[in-house]
């Protein structure tokens, strides 16, 4: 287990917003090098006042480069920290730990929140080294110093580490809501506008074979597009409102079941369309409605655009005491067992029922026909 963690911080990279030098730095290593000069003024026991400042101030100076260069203000400070205990080792002068040195203890957390992997092993190959130098020198004294000091110079990185993939993981979730709010627009798209632009191919080619022995008749057809058209239009605009506005509207028209009577209506005059509705509609949630309206919509669509020689189609829409269910037949054939040539059609309507609860199939009716059934909740389970 400790080995793949060793390997994924190795392979860590830098965040991608990693800062460069902050005012807040330089203002923090100010406040700390005033404190630090009065208290080797004014604190009892120290032999050499100046050098004790001195060597403070070398240690505290590297934690402005502490978001830039993380590794480099970490070996710095550390080094110069080295030489406290080798000054009391070699020269055999009292030397003491200035209580304001402990701000480079925020050296560890900036390696571990803005360094990369291999930044922050090697800088835990330098907080060891030094740990270890204070232990031969005689500074921890006993079991409670060794794993006081442990813990010390440990948490700041554990703690920079834990802001560091809290971070990472508040990403992921933007992106994962980025990719949720494309794939509604995507689906918002499909289902409504293009549905229109489907209907309007399909009458132009009407039109055209119309007009070329019947131009009079032409003119209910060209009337028929451009309604469509309008309708297309206006449902573009709403999608596009939607997505300008700073709120959160809705990307398209809230469409219900009662309007499942008009979509039947204003379907291709080539294919009949029957529509049959069972249950009270009114214990149907707005947002169920609006899927079940357009699965039934992708549904009709489907049938005049991909199944050839298809002459009725059949919506069903039972509401239940906890679920409705939408089915949608047709009579053509052509469109192979996996619906071969329906595109994003099948996907947006998958997606739609699942983000509800429920599920939806599709495939081949046995004799001729295909069929769209889904199944989804009245009501969503709270998990």
């Amino acid at each position: 287990m400790v080995l793949p963690l060793l390997r994924s911080l190795w392979a860590e990279p830098r965040p991608q917003a990693a800062p460069g030098i902050a005012s807040f730095d330089r203002w923090f290593v100010l406040v700390v090098a005033l404190a630090l000069v009065t208290e080797a003024r004014v604190r009892d026991g120290l032999d050499d006042r100046a050098l004790h400042a001195a060597v403070g101030l070398a240690m505290i100076v590297p934690i402005v480069w502490r978001r830039p260069h993380p590794l480099r203000a970490i070996l710095v400070s550390y080094a110069i920290a080295a030489t406290m205990p080798l000054i009391k080792l070699i020269l055999g002068r009292g030397f003491v730990d200035l209580h304001t040195t402990a701000a480079i203890l925020v050296l560890p957390y900036s390696l571990f929140r803005w360094g990369a992997g291999r930044e922050a092993s090697a800088g835990l190959v330098v907080m060891a080294g030094l740990y270890g130098l204070t232990a031969a020198c005689g500074q921890l004294r006993g079991r409670e110093d060794a794993i006081g000091a442990a813990v010390v110079m440990l948490f700041p990185a554990v703690i920079g580490a834990m802001v560091r993939f809290r971070a990472k993981a508040q990403l992921r979730e933007i992106d994962a809501a980025r990719s949720n709010e494309r794939a509604q627009i995507a689906r918002e798209l499909h289902d409504s506008v293009a549905h229109h632009l489907s209907a309007i191919a399909l009458q132009a080619q009407g039109g055209i074979l119309i007009s070329e022995h019947r131009p009079a008749e032409a003119v209910p057809v060209l009337r028929v597009i451009e309604d469509v058209a309008a309708k297309a239009l206006g449902e573009l605009r709403t999608i596009v409102t939607a997505l300008r506005e700073d709120g959160a509207p809705e990307l398209g028209p809230r469409a219900t079941l009662a309007d499942l009577e008009e979509l039947a209506t204003r379907s291709d005059p080539s294919l009949r369309v029957t529509l049959e509705l069972e249950g009270d509609v009114g214990t149907v949630p707005a947002a169920v409605q609006t899927a079940v309206y357009r699965i039934a919509q992708e549904g009709i669509t489907n049938a005049c655009r991909h199944a050839r020689n298809a002459t009725c189609a059949a919506v069903v829409v039972r509401v239940l005491a906890r679920t409705i269910i939408v089915n949608v037949t047709d009579d053509g054939h052509g469109r192979g067992s996996k619906g071969a040539g329906l595109g994003f059609g099948l996907v947006g309507m998958a997606e739609r029922a699942a983000l509800l609860g429920g599920k939806l199939e599709a495939g081949p009716l046995p004799a001729r026909g295909w069929q769209v059934s889904a199944e989804i909740p009245l009501r969503r389970e709270q998990r």
